[in-house]
């Protein structure tokens, strides 16, 4: 499956929010779909290299996403960019759809010359240790208990 910026294919930010919100919709930050799609069309518009990347059926239904956002933990100042909104859906687990996406995000930041990523997981630190991310801290985010990690882009 190829990979898509939403940047430059926004007639596919509707599923994409749709599979943000099927997945997390649980928790505050999530639980409007409207608000996710707002949020993912901010993205991507300004020159802070942030982004969103999707893969899609050939019908145009989004079947995993993840992107690069700003400053995603406010009290983090140190960690500028974050790696977010890591979601595969149910059916196309499995299939390193999320692993390619992850790959992406990291090559386009070593692009931009990005030299530190960052994000908290919940439960998927096995999976980014094998990726390079070392883990920083355990904290609390939006009610649960989450891993802060990060991984050197260093030149």
């Amino acid at each position: 499956m190829d990979i898509h910026d939403l940047h430059d294919n926004p007639a596919r930010i509707a599923c994409v929010a749709a599979l943000l919100y099927a997945e997390w919709s649980a928790f505050p930050r999530w639980s409007s779909a409207p608000a996710i799609e707002s949020a993912l069309r901010q993205r991507g518009v300004a020159s802070d290299y942030a982004f969103t990347l999707g893969m899609f059926t050939p019908d145009d239904n989004a079947v995993a996403t993840a992107s690069i956002i700003r400053y995603e933990l406010q009290d983090c100042p140190e960690g500028e960019y974050w790696l977010g909104e890591v979601v595969t859906a149910p059916s196309q687990r499995g299939k390193g759809l999320a692993t390619a996406l992850v790959n992406a995000c990291v090559a386009r930041c070593q692009q931009q010359g990005i030299e530190m990523l960052y994000l908290y997981t919940p439960d998927k630190q096995a999976l980014y240790a094998r990726m390079g991310w070392q883990p920083l801290e355990q904290r609390p985010v939006a009610g649960e208990i989450v891993t802060v990690m990060r991984l050197s882009l260093g030149k």
